[in-house]
């Protein structure tokens, strides 16, 4: 009993020694662990905690290093990437919203720069006639059968070519099929043609010429005279000749004395400015009252230059031979500014193409500083000249202190090449200068707008 005890004892004093032996032997491994730690090996930190990402077309991940590199592009933007402070290392992307396949949606699917820009889903009827031809379209978000043609005038071809679901409609035409000499001669007139079936049909209701009917009063043959020029071979007395191609006074004669220079009836038409001898005395516009007076005014300061003045010169004399084509009853006055001497110099005024012409010529550079464009406007456009163009590099300026307020005049009678354009667009069509480029045939047109021959 007593050697059972004693064993007992013993093994729970050898259980408590290896306890405490266990117990040192770990916590010098702790301690050294802990000293290696110390000791440099812990693990890497991140830069930063999260940076940037995008997962490519292929699937591969993309790593940006910089917040600038971030980006939207369409519906696609990038993600984040967070890093794993234990182990110093970034994980997978997240939250990004990578490409996809374009649809009509108006969004940009697949983040290239363009919404919508799918392609087209074949053939589909898209209208009438020759509009019924047409293709799958995105447009405005939207999938639509877009035409490929679009509606056109009616023709006669037995097609519906303006797409309104009819063929050929109201389609008519004038015809004669008469000598063209005989058309409206006598009592010859035109007709008309109608389209059926994709083809013209006759002419109908044309008066053609026929057989000359005597001493009716008509020219039936379309001649321009009848078979009883005598109205005394109808049986009828002499009556005083007038002008009707008969020969009403039975002297064998037709309208003797009653027509004018122009061999017809009438008093004869007054000379007007249109390249014609209207009163048929072999004379062109002679007399004839002038219908355009001209303003054409250049700076020619220093700072305009040789080379443009030269250019402005050239553009002068080319609108001149151009409008004298159309209008050539015009009056010209040429003007340059500005000169040490005087405010402006009239180089030719009230003259007609040959001088001003001359005096273009004259125009040459080296002018003073004082541009006083205002003043000239005001003082040309007060003799009210039914065009006026001027030149002027520098913006507006007035020796008299006239301002932009100051100056009342409509657009349709002023243009002004300028570089500084603000400093006129007020009171006139206006023009950048561009070193004299163009000028001619602006203004060619500008005069002829205003040209009444």
């Amino acid at each position: 009993m007593q050697e059972n005890s004693t064993n007992s004892i013993d093994e729970v004093v050898s259980f408590i020694f290896h306890l405490l032996i266990g117990c040192i032997v770990v916590g010098g491994c702790l301690a050294l662990l802990h000293g290696c730690q110390d000791g440099g090996l812990q693990p890497v930190v991140c830069p930063v905690l999260s940076k940037p990402c995008f997962v490519n077309t292929s699937g591969a991940e993309v790593f940006y290093a910089e917040e600038g590199l971030e980006f939207v592009a369409g519906i696609c933007h990038s993600g984040r990437s967070l890093c794993d402070t234990s182990t110093g290392a970034f994980g997978s992307c997240q939250d990004y919203i990578p490409q996809g396949i374009e649809s009509c949606n108006g969004a940009d699917d697949d983040c290239d720069g363009a919404i919508d820009n799918a392609r087209d889903e074949g053939i589909c009827s898209a209208g009438l006639g020759e509009c019924s031809a047409g293709v799958w379209a995105c447009i405005d978000g939207a999938t639509v059968c877009a035409a490929v043609s679009a509606p056109s005038a009616e023709a006669c071809d037995g097609r519906d070519n303006d797409c309104d679901g009819s063929i050929d409609e109201g389609l008519v035409k004038p015809c004669y099929s008469g000598p063209q000499d005989s058309l409206g001669i006598g009592v010859c007139a035109p007709g008309y043609a109608v389209c059926y079936s994709g083809r013209w049909t006759a002419c109908l209701g044309e008066i053609t010429p026929s057989t000359e009917v005597a001493c009716n009063g008509e020219d039936e043959d379309c001649d321009g005279s009848v078979t009883d020029a005598s109205q005394c071979l109808c049986g009828k007395p002499p009556e005083p000749e007038v002008c009707d191609g008969i020969d009403n006074d039975c002297d064998e004669l037709i309208d003797e004395g009653v027509v004018n220079a122009c061999g017809s009836c009438g008093e004869v038409v007054e000379e007007s400015c249109n390249l014609i001898d209207d009163d048929c005395d072999g004379l062109t516009d002679e007399d004839s009252p002038v219908s355009n007076w001209i303003v054409l005014a250049t700076d020619v300061s220093g700072s305009m230059g040789p080379e443009r003045v030269g250019a402005v010169k050239a553009g002068f004399e080319q609108a001149v031979i151009d409008v004298q084509l159309l209008c050539p009853c015009n009056s010209y006055t040429i003007v340059t500014f500005p000169f040490y001497e005087a405010d402006w110099t009239v180089l030719a005024g009230g003259v007609e193409a040959p001088e001003a012409l001359s005096a273009i010529s004259l125009i040459a550079s080296g002018g003073g500083a004082i541009e006083i464009s205002y003043d000239i406007v005001k003082a040309f456009t007060a003799g009210d000249p039914t065009t006026m163009v001027m030149v002027a590099d520098e913006q507006g300026q007035s020796r008299t202190g006239l301002r932009e307020a100051d100056i009342s005049i409509g657009t349709s009678q002023l243009l002004v090449f300028s570089d500084e354009v603000g400093s006129y667009d007020v009171f006139a069509d206006v023009e950048q200068l561009k070193d004299g480029l163009g000028i001619g045939a602006k203004t060619s047109e500008f005069i002829k707008n205003a040209c009444n021959p």
